[in-house]
């Protein structure tokens, strides 16, 4: 198992080992759901880092301060 998904929290500049995987394709499943249903687990970002120590897959948590419907006036 060497792909990792991390969760990271900027205020508190905290990195932790979310799961651990032997795929990639395996690691982004899992994060996509993560992701989805758990509204991210409260991190800022979560990403994959594959055997290689290289980051292949991430979201990022935007603030929004706007709507994100493109039909809306302001």
């Amino acid at each position: 198992m060497n792909v990792i998904v991390y969760g990271k929290d900027f205020p508190r500049d905290d990195v932790t080992i979310l799961e651990e995987f032997d795929t990639v394709q395996e690691a982004i499943r899992w994060a996509k759901g993560y992701c989805s249903d758990q509204d991210m687990g409260n991190w800022d970002l979560v990403y994959i880092k594959d055997k290689n120590d290289i980051v292949v897959w991430s979201c990022y948590q935007e603030p929004m301060d706007w709507s994100d419907n493109a039909h809306e006036e302001f």
